[in-house]
């Protein structure tokens, strides 16, 4: 009985992957690996990178980096055969926000009341940024940097949260208070 020869892995390279990933992106790298052999009977791969501050890689190959920026190398290793190996460089960028949703877009406010705005559903989904909100009447609203909006006066307001190129707006209308009884 003839015992077939093991055909051994002794290449790999990365071909196609991209460039760059954006912060809080997954983006699985084992897609772009190329085996030479291409029949080699065992593909079984680890998976490292140079430093864990930038991002993680799970053991098939899913890179995930973290909100830092920078660049971080994956290694792709043979279990098998221990010598070969191939490694890929990513630069780490800052993701442009396409679209995020504001919690409200219309309000009635008490004077002297205050409500907070609240940024979510950010598309990329992982993607994570902080607005910048302003007030078209600061006489009736204002808003500070975290989203609360103050009610000063009786009248309308139109609080906008602004992520690069998207606004998002909430109209704002302060009413007096009212009062059901005295007694």
């Amino acid at each position: 009985t003839l015992i077939p020869a093991t055909i051994k892995l002794t290449g790999l390279a990365f071909v196609g992957a991209p460039a760059t990933i954006d912060q809080g992106q997954t983006i699985d790298l084992s897609q772009y690996v190329v085996y030479t052999p291409n029949n080699a009977v065992d593909k079984s791969l680890t998976w490292s990178v140079d430093h864990t501050s930038q991002g993680e890689v799970d053991q098939d190959g899913k890179l995930t980096a973290k909100h830092v920026t920078g660049t971080i190398t994956v290694t792709a290793t043979s279990v098998r055969v221990p010598s070969v190996s191939a490694s890929h460089t990513l630069t780490i960028t800052v993701p442009t926000i396409t679209d995020f949703t504001l919690s409200e877009t219309e309000a009635t406010m008490n004077i002297g009341g205050t409500k907070t705005l609240n940024i979510t559903d950010f598309v990329p989904e992982y993607a994570t940024a902080s607005a910048n909100f302003s007030s078209s009447n600061t006489d009736v609203a204002t808003v500070n940097k975290n989203g609360v909006i103050t009610a000063k006066a009786i009248g309308d307001a139109i609080i906008t949260a602004t992520i690069g190129e998207v606004e998002k707006s909430c109209t704002v209308h302060v009413v007096a208070v009212t009062v059901n009884s005295i007694s």
